[in-house]
C-alpha cells in the first residue's frame, strides 16, 4: 500500500507543494527568476515573461537519502551472520536507532503547455519519510506518505507602466488556479509491536489512507529593471482545504468524516540579479543570484527556515552549475539543458525540526524533464 500512498510533511505540518528540482539546487530560491521550467510553481507573473511556446512532455525522476545505504549495510552484516543482531557493530546501532527515511518518485505526469501568457500542467509527485523516535521500552516510527496528482492553470499579464517607475522598468502580474487531488497516510507513533496488527488491518480492510480534493490559488507579481528582478507571491490567498475521506484497500468509504486539513495565506518575496559572465561566455557564463525570503507573515517560524539563497551558471553552453543556502544548509547541483530533454540533479538537506540542526535530512533527487 505503500507505493499507492501520498505526499506529505513531516512531524506537525503538512508540507505544501514539492518544490521543484531546478529550483531546489539554488537553494530553493525563484521567487523573481524568469529562466526555468520549474517556475511555473514558483510566481504565476512567470507566465507573461517567458519567451517563446514550450510543451511539457512528461517527467521521470526519483528521490532518496543516505539512510538508505545504512539499511544496506545493516541487512549486509546481518545476512553474513545468520540474522544475528549481536554481529552489529556499535556504529550500526547507532545509525539504526536514529534511523530516518526518504524516497520519492516524480512523474511520469508533467504533461502541459507554456506561452501566450498562460500555462497548464498536469503533474503528480510522490514522498514517504519514516523517522524513528527513541522510546525507553520499544523504538516507534512516525511515518508520513502521500501522492499528489495535481492540475495548476495560470495567466501572466504585463500591468500599465506606472509613473514613478524608471522608464526601462516593467511590471508584471500572474495568477494560477491549482486542482490537487491528495491520497496520504500519516501515523504519528507506529511501534515495531504495532506494525503487523497495522498490516493486518490493512489487509482485512478494517484500515486504510485518507483522500482529499482541494482547489486553491496563487497571486504574483514580478519587477524587471535592467539586470533586476523582484518577486512577490501571495499564496493560497482565499486558503485550500481538504476534506478527508478515509478509504480502505478496496477504496471503499470507512468515514466521511476523517478531518480537515487548511493551507492558509502566505507571502513570499524574492529577488534576483543578472550578473552575466565571470569568466568568460563559455566557461562560467550567463550567472544569476537569488535570493528569498517565504511565509513572511508567519512570525513563528525560525528565520533560517524561511531563507534560500542561490547562484546559477552555465558553461560549455549546456552545462548548469547550481549552488546555494537552503533552511541553512548548502545544496549543490548541475542541469543538463539539451534542447528537448532537461535533466536535472540536487543535493539538498530537509530540516524535519523546529530549527537548523535538529532533525537534518540529507536528500538526493534527479529528474529529467521532456520539453519542447
Amino acid at each position: 500500500m505503500v507505493v499507492f500512498l501520498v505526499v506529505v510533511s513531516g512531524w506537525a505540518v503538512e508540507w505544501k507543494l514539492r518544490v521543484p528540482t531546478d529550483i531546489l539546487a539554488t537553494g530553493g530560491a525563484g521567487i523573481a527568476a524568469d529562466d526555468k521550467t520549474g517556475l511555473l510553481f514558483m510566481n504565476p507573473a512567470v507566465y507573461a515573461m517567458m519567451g517563446g511556446r514550450r510543451f511539457l512532455l512528461g517527467s521521470f525522476g526519483g528521490g532518496a537519502n543516505f539512510s538508505l545505504v545504512d539499511i544496506y549495510d545493516i541487512y549486509n552484516q546481518l545476512a553474513k551472520n545468520s540474522n544475528d543482531l549481536a554481529s552489529l557493530t556499535p556504529d550500526q546501532w547507532k545509525k539504526l536507532s536514529s534511523l530516518s527515511l526518504y524516497t520519492s518518485m516524480i512523474g511520469p505526469l508533467y504533461l502541459g503547455y507554456m506561452g501566450d501568457n498562460v500555462g497548464i500542467v498536469l503533474f503528480n509527485d510522490f514522498r514517504t519519510f519514516v523517522k524513528q523516535k527513541v522510546s525507553p521500552i520499544v523504538p516507534y516510527f512516525e511515518w508520513a506518505s502521500y501522492l499528489d496528482i495535481g492540475l495548476q492553470m495560470g495567466a501572466g499579464f504585463g500591468l500599465p507602466d506606472v509613473g514613478w517607475l524608471p522608464r526601462q522598468a516593467r511590471l508584471y502580474g500572474g495568477i494560477s488556479i491549482k486542482i490537487l487531488n491528495r491520497v496520504k497516510y500519516e501515523n504519528e507513533r507506529l511501534s515495531l509491536l504495532e506494525l503487523m496488527d497495522k498490516v493486518n488491518a490493512i489487509m482485512s480492510f478494517q484500515d486504510g489512507f485518507l483522500m482529499g480534493q482541494a482547489i486553491g490559488s496563487d497571486v504574483g507579481l514580478l519587477y524587471k529593471q535592467d539586470r533586476w528582478r523582484v518577486g512577490l507571491v501571495v499564496r493560497d490567498w482565499f486558503t485550500t482545504s481538504f476534506q478527508w475521506v478515509a478509504y480502505d484497500a478496496r477504496f471503499k468509504v470507512i468515514s466521511n468524516e476523517a478531518g480537515m486539513t487548511t493551507w492558509w495565506p502566505s507571502v513570499d518575496v524574492g529577488v534576483a540579479y543578472q550578473l552575466g559572465s565571470v569568466l568568460s561566455k563559455y566557461l562560467f557564463g550567463n550567472v544569476v543570484l537569488y535570493a528569498d525570503m517565504v511565509n513572511i507573515t508567519d512570525w513563528r517560524e525560525n528565520g533560517w527556515l524561511k531563507t534560500r539563497f542561490g547562484v546559477e551558471g552555465r558553461m560549455f553552453g549546456f552545462l548548469l552549475v547550481r549552488g546555494g543556502l537552503y533552511k541553512g544548509y548548502p545544496t549543490v547541483g548541475v542541469g543538463l539543458d539539451f534542447p528537448f530533454v532537461k535533466t536535472h540533479m540536487t543535493y539538498y538537506t530537509e530540516e524535519l525540526g523546529t530549527i537548523p540542526g535538529a532533525s537534518p535530512l540529507p536528500i538526493l533527487v534527479s529528474e529529467t524533464q521532456f520539453v519542447f
